[in-house]
């Protein structure tokens, strides 16, 4: 028996790598049980030094994906590799996150493999529609999903969309096998290459970093359960195949999140506040920010659709569905910031240079 994970070099890909070898849910004999399928075999080396199998192509590559079911006793996938980079365009994001899904999921059902768990994101529910101003908007896994057609949102949240129809057309089409669909929650810790990194760099700044007091929320998860809840699903798949569950821990205001950054660098919280009502009328010039600023990745990511949106709205992405059926959370949060802290940032001198050249000034 094998276990073919797509997406490994990522954060949730290799935490889902190193807990496969730790758990016991699923039997694991040897790591090299686990197939990787690697795109950039230069960003793999924690792989190596678990040395699990890893075999350089893509989801673009549908012989590769062939050989791999044929060559080995796969028995579950997970597909976790996306394109999420906010430099993508419309038709990159469609190829990996649709085409790509399609091949994966072609090449899986013509073989012998029992699960597959597919990794989806909050983004694809309906925000614009269901939120109100000034209380928290609650997702659950009823909730409506977003439009699906090109233009209608941003490309990420459609091409989405439209990975998860193909995946509940693929349950229908082959009901003997096991499809889930994990909708993950903004995820922090260590490896996270946005949330920790925009923190950081926007608490250097001598900009005001709380919008209403720092009071709008976000449902955070750890990665290491992100893994643990996949692992959990696929060991009993084949009960609720076709089906969707949410993944997300607890929510986390901005004021809480910035102190656990002031913490680590040992400096004063920040205090200024904007009010709600300021930042929504300079919405459009942060929007014109982004535009002539298109190639700062920090710009990008601070301030994207989704993080925008987070400034405004609180959001809560119920995860009842999946603690019904026996899940728990337990990853402590701030120890998973303050590791990602750790990891991102390990001399403090981010933060520290900037501050000290200001108290110099």
């Amino acid at each position: 028996m094998a276990i073919f994970v797509t997406g490994a070099t990522g954060l949730v890909g290799g935490h889902v790598v190193n807990y496969l070898l730790q758990q016991t849910d699923i039997l694991v004999n040897s790591a090299d049980e686990i197939i990787c399928l690697v795109r950039n075999p230069s960003k793999a080396t924690e792989l190596k030094q678990l040395g699990v199998k890893m075999i350089h192509g893509d989801l673009s590559n549908i012989p590769i994906l062939n050989k791999i079911f044929n060559d080995y006793s796969i028995k579950y996938v997970f597909h976790i590799a996306a394109c999420v980079s906010v430099y993508a365009s419309f038709e990159e994001m469609f190829q990996t996150n649709v085409i790509g899904t399609k091949n994966l999921l072609e090449a899986f059902s013509r073989s012998s493999a029992r699960s597959f768990i597919h990794t989806s994101s909050i983004i694809v529910y309906d925000h614009h529609h269901l939120r109100k101003r000034n209380t928290i908007v609650k997702f659950t896994e009823s909730s409506p999903i977003g439009p699906k057609q090109r233009g209608k949102d941003i490309p990420y949240a459609v091409s989405k969309r439209i990975g998860e129809d193909l995946v509940v057309e693929f349950a229908k089409r082959y009901p003997d096998k096991s499809f889930l669909i994990t909708r993950l929650g903004p995820i922090i810790g260590k490896g996270d290459r946005q949330m920790i990194p925009s923190l950081v760099k926007a608490f250097a700044l001598p900009l005001p970093k709380l919008i209403n007091k720092g009071l709008g929320q976000i449902s955070l998860t750890a990665p290491l359960d992100v893994a643990r809840a996949q692992v959990f699903l696929v060991k009993n798949g084949n009960s609720y195949s076709g089906q969707a569950f949410n993944i997300a821990k607890e929510r986390w205001n901005f004021r809480q999140l910035f102190n656990v950054v002031a913490e680590y660098y040992n400096r004063p919280p920040p205090k200024i506040s904007i009010p709600l009502w300021l930042f929504r009328l300079f919405k459009p010039f942060l929007h014109l920010i982004k535009i002539i600023w298109s190639k700062s990745e920090f710009i990008q990511t601070l301030l994207s659709s989704s993080a925008l949106e987070y400034m405004e709205y609180s959001y809560e992405y119920d995860a009842q569905k999946l603690k019904n059926l026996g899940f728990q959370f337990t990853t402590d949060i701030k120890n998973c910031i303050l590791k990602g802290l750790q990891a991102y940032d390990p001399e403090k001198l981010m933060v520290s240079k900037r501050i000290k050249r200001k108290e110099i000034n």
